[in-house]
Parts: structure tokens; C-alpha cells; sequence
């Protein structure tokens, strides 16, 4: 029993800490977090868009050429991966099938890591010095006689009977096989293994036509970035197989600045777009327009699909962001059909429409006013890559007409091309008519009359 002292009293102090300490020391820590990574969604949404960019862009980029009659279409969005997309295999089939009727040959080869550069001979039907089929005069598809380097994907197919139509194909063999045919390539700079700039560099040197669509997804980049910072990995945990390769950021831009970006303060949206400044820069000096544009289903602040467009032609530009505004428009009305609420959001759609239209006449108004432009075929290209994937090309024919029937431009139209009414002159406006290369423009200031006049 416990006694007090008897002139005074008992304090007991009890420590809560070594409870605490206790209770830590028996727990351990907390687990570490993954990084993000694409997951089955992603890869799906980037299949499905493959699937609608073989009739919405390729097509017409093969139906508008008219110095060659064949073109190859490289599948290299899921290189080093053994899933293979049934979709986009039977949009490359539909779409070689329709350009055939017409007289031209769409050639498609699947993209492949090095490493399975031994076992595509064998499934190819080859010899094992040649990845590509060799000819075969015989050769069958849907009931059409082909040659061997005509049909590239029927060889292929007779070959190896299976449900792929595009024809394995190793990357280092990949400039040896596309020669001088025109080539839109579709690539993933994130897969495995990841791209260089000597590859990218490779490609832009080409003499041939050549449209490049690199693939960004931001989640990949980010983990990228992340690993490349930690540091290289051994073999044995996932990492490079050469321990003293370079970050595959480093060896993809040439350089380490991409680490003073992810290493700053910043958002990571801002990083990312540092990150594609980078890469836009290094493919400036062998492509003469390169863009960037956005593929998320949902207009957010911060997207997660990002298209990045190499080309030295303009058409190519024109027919892909014509593609684009389609398709994000298609989009915006699935969503709309499919809501609770369906038309609030088509009005709030069409509200912030209108103040980019607005906004985008009031910018083409002021860059003519800038740059002194007389020619519209001039100046349209620049608003174009402006606002690439936002609006198509007869978007930007109708604002100039807006213009003109609003006073702010005037035109000089040219006495070769006569006005579409008989009875009209030349000195005004045609109905519905875009100026051409002989048609001036002159875009004149804005005068506010005195107040005592008004």
C-alpha cells in the first residue's frame, strides 16, 4: 500500500512519449510512393486515336500528293511492347484498301525494339539478312494481284498468318527500309527503348517528305524526368542496359538543361512545356514548322496528351489541324449528347467560342496592321501555327471575310478572277470569296469620330 508523507503530497508523473516512442518504433515506414505511369486508359485513348488519324489525316495526305503514288506509314506508338492494336490495324487495312482503289500504295510497318531485330526476319517470311518481305508475284490481297514491294503489309500478312497487317520492322533498320518514299512516322519517344536525337536528327535529314507526330504523354515524361534524376538504375532493377548511357532526357535534347528545369520551382505543367520548348528547339533546324497540340478529351488547365507535329511543308500542317478542330469538335459534342446537362455546356461552349473568335479577328487585324501583309496567303500560315488545333482553316477564311464585310480590311481584287455576280465590279468584295495571291489587302486603322460629330 502506498503511504503519503505526512506533511505534504503524492505527485505521480506519467511521460506520454515513451508510449509514443513505443508505438513508432513497432511501425514501420510509411511505403513509397510510385510515380505515375500511363496506364491501360491512356494507352487505349492513344489507340482509338490512332485509329480516327489513318482516314482523318493520313488519307488525305496520300490523296493530295502528286509527285509519288506510295507512301510508308510507320506504327511506332507502342515499340517495345508485345500488345498490338487490333484498332489500328484495321483502320491501316481500311484506309490501305481505299487508297488502293484509287491507284495508290500505302505501305505500314510496325515499329520494334533492337532487341526483337532476331525474331523479325522469322515472322516476316525473310532471310534473316532483310526484315522486309521480298517480293512475291503471286501475292493475294482481298482479291487484288499485288507485287511484293507494292504491298508491303499483304506480304507481310501471307507470310505470318496472323490478324497484324503492319510488318514488323527494327528501328535500325528503319531508315534503310523507308529509302526516298515519302514516310509519316508515328512515334513514342518514351518507349523502350527510348528515342536519341541522333534518331530524331537522322529523320529530319531525310530528302524525302517526311511528317514526324511525336506522341507525349505527361505522366510518362514526368516519370521519365524523375528517374532520370534519381539517377541510373542497375539491369537487374529495370534500368538502362548500359549503366554509363546518359539520362534519356540528356540523350534525347543533347543537353543537361532540361535537369535545371525539373529541378527549379515551377508547376509541372510549366516544366513539361519547358521540356517541349527544348525538343521543338533541337527539331527547328531540320523541319521548318514544328507544333505542338492538345489530345485530352476534356479542356483542362493542365492537359495529359500532348501531340508535337514535325514538317517542312505547309499543306501537311493544314490537313493535320483541319484534322484536329474536327476532332475536338466531335469530342465537345459526344460530351454534350451524353451530359445530364447537355446544353448548358453547349452554350458555355459556344460563349467562350465567341470570345475566341473575337479575340482571334482582333489578332489578325493587328498582325496585318504589324507586319504590312498585302497577300493573305502570306499571313494566314502564321495564324495558323498560332493556333494550332484550335482553329481550322476555313475558320480563319471566315473571319477574314467577317473583316472585309466589316469595313476594317479592303481589298484590290485582281481583274484575272472576275467577281462571282456578273453585275457586281471589281471594287467590291465577291460574295463568299477568299483573296487569293493576285488579291491586295489593305487593313486600315480604326478612326473614332469627334465627339461633336457622334
Amino acid at each position: 500500500m502506498l503511504e503519503l508523507p505526512e506533511e505534504g503530497s503524492l505527485v505521480a508523473q506519467h511521460s506520454l512519449f515513451d508510449e509514443l516512442d513505443a508505438q513508432a518504433s513497432g511501425v514501420s515506414a510509411p511505403p513509397r510512393r510510385r510515380e505515375s505511369r500511363p496506364d491501360a486508359r491512356e494507352r487505349a485513348a492513344w489507340e482509338a486515336w490512332k485509329a480516327r488519324l489513318l482516314p482523318g489525316f493520313v488519307a488525305p495526305y496520300c490523296q493530295a500528293s502528286r509527285l509519288h503514288r506510295s507512301c510508308w506509314w510507320v506504327d511506332g506508338l507502342a515499340a517495345g511492347r508485345s500488345q498490338r492494336g487490333e484498332s489500328g490495324s484495321a483502320a491501316f487495312a481500311d484506309t490501305a484498301d481505299a487508297l488502293a482503289a484509287s491507284g495508290f500504295t500505302l505501305h505500314g510497318a510496325r515499329l520494334e525494339a533492337s532487341k526483337a531485330s532476331d525474331k523479325a526476319p522469322e515472322s516476316a517470311g525473310t532471310n534473316g539478312a532483310n526484315p522486309i518481305p521480298e517480293q512475291q508475284p503471286g501475292a493475294q490481297r482481298n482479291g487484288r494481284s499485288t507485287s511484293g514491294p507494292q504491298s508491303l503489309a499483304a506480304a507481310g500478312a501471307l507470310a505470318a498468318p496472323t490478324t497484324e497487317t503492319l510488318t514488323p520492322l527494327p528501328r535500325e533498320a528503319l531508315l534503310t527500309t523507308l529509302g526516298l518514299g515519302p514516310a509519316i512516322l508515328l512515334l513514342n519517344p518514351f518507349a523502350t527503348p527510348k528515342l536519341s536525337a541522333e534518331e530524331l536528327v537522322s529523320l529530319g535529314q531525310r530528302q524525302a517528305p517526311t511528317e514526324l507526330l511525336l506522341t507525349i504523354s505527361v505522366a510518362q515524361l514526368e516519370h521519365v524526368a524523375t528517374q532520370d534524376l534519381a539517377g541510373p538504375l542497375t539491369p537487374e532493377a529495370g534500368g538502362q542496359d548500359r549503366p554509363d548511357s546518359p539520362p534519356a532526357l540528356t540523350a534525347l535534347l543533347r543537353s543537361d538543361t532540361w535537369k535545371t528545369v525539373w529541378t527549379g520551382p515551377g508547376k509541372s505543367a510549366e516544366k513539361v512545356r519547358r521540356t517541349l520548348e527544348l525538343l521543338r528547339g533541337m527539331l527547328k533546324a531540320h523541319f521548318l514548322y514544328v507544333c505542338v497540340a492538345t489530345l485530352d478529351d476534356l479542356p483542362t488547365a493542365a492537359p495529359r496528351r500532348l501531340l508535337l507535329f514535325a514538317s517542312r511543308h505547309y499543306p501537311s500542317v493544314a490537313l493535320l489541324n483541319d484534322f484536329l478542330c474536327a476532332e475536338q469538335a466531335r469530342l465537345a459534342r459526344e460530351r454534350e449528347t451524353q451530359a445530364l446537362q447537355g446544353s448548358w455546356f453547349a452554350r458555355r461552349r459556344e460563349t467562350a467560342r465567341a470570345a475566341a473568335w473575337a479575340a482571334l479577328k482582333e489578332e489578325l487585324h493587328a498582325l496585318g496592321r504589324l507586319r504590312r501583309a498585302r497577300l493573305w496567303p502570306d499571313l494566314k500560315p502564321l495564324l495558323v501555327l498560332d493556333h494550332f488545333g484550335q482553329f481550322s482553316t476555313a475558320d480563319h477564311d471566315a473571319a477574314l471575310l467577317e473583316l472585309l464585310r466589316e469595313g476594317r480590311i479592303a481589298c484590290r481584287w485582281s481583274p484575272a478572277a472576275p467577281p462571282a455576280d456578273a453585275g457586281a465590279s471589281n471594287e467590291a468584295p465577291p460574295v463568299e470569296r477568299v483573296p487569293g495571291p493576285q488579291d491586295f489587302l489593305e487593313f486600315l486603322e480604326a478612326r473614332t469620330r469627334p465627339v461633336w460629330r457622334r
